[in-house]
């Protein structure tokens, strides 16, 4: 079950991490861009979609999703659905860092209570034993 965890905080971080730089990329695009009509065809001139930072980002969110599709074969869902939550934790720091967004009282408060809600969901959550369904289905996989 350790395994599964850590493949859902890490799925939960990546993919937080990429969209995180998506928007960065789009943000620089916007600022950027002149007071000029923008181009029709976004694809090709000066549009988001060719800035190595969303492309990298694209990358992360998309690389991402077979650990929570792994997560989800090693660990019990009842592990899994509360810890896909981490991604709201990650993005809200992730906002206040990069992208400049205030936190407030309440913000600090809902973090506070998303953090001991995982970790008490960690501590009385399933047995040990159900653990071995999730290996059992892994290897109905292989």
């Amino acid at each position: 079950m350790f395994f599964g965890v850590l493949l859902i905080l890490l799925y939960s971080s990546l993919s937080v991490i990429g969209v995180t730089l998506q928007r960065l990329a789009v943000l620089k695009n916007q600022k950027d861009a002149p007071l000029r009509q923008q181009s029709r065809n976004k694809l090709t001139e000066g549009s988001e979609f060719t800035n190595p930072k969303w492309v990298l980002g694209m990358v992360l969110y998309v690389c991402a999703q077979p650990f929570y599709a792994l997560a989800l074969v090693l660990c019990p869902f009842s592990i899994v659905a509360p810890l896909n939550c981490t991604s709201i934790l990650v993005a809200s720091i992730l906002s206040s860092l990069y992208l400049g967004e205030k936190w407030t009282r309440l913000d600090v408060f809902s973090i506070i209570i998303g953090l001991f809600g995982m970790i008490g969901i960690l501590s009385y959550g399933p047995e040990p034993q159900d653990f071995e369904t999730g290996v059992k289905n892994c290897k109905m996989l292989l």
